[in-house]
């Protein structure tokens, strides 16, 4: 194999943290942080964020794979 499977999951792993981080940005963007100091809101906002670019990521990446019901 020669480690090319390796370099595959590498250069995917790359496109997928991209693919988050563009995401992240976008959503901070749409979705304005909280003006306070409270920790609790800010680690909600920061959940909120997060949450919706790991699902996005998920979907975009292998939406056949991933059955409703």
């Amino acid at each position: 194999m020669n480690g090319t499977i390796n370099d595959f999951l590498e250069l995917k792993d790359k496109e997928f943290n991209d693919l988050r981080n563009s995401i992240i940005m976008e959503l901070k963007n749409k979705y304005k942080k909280p003006n306070t100091d409270s920790f609790i809101e800010l680690a909600q906002y920061n959940n909120f964020i997060y949450n919706i670019a790991d699902e996005t990521v998920i979907w975009t990446s292998c939406p056949k794979s991933i059955k409703t019901t």
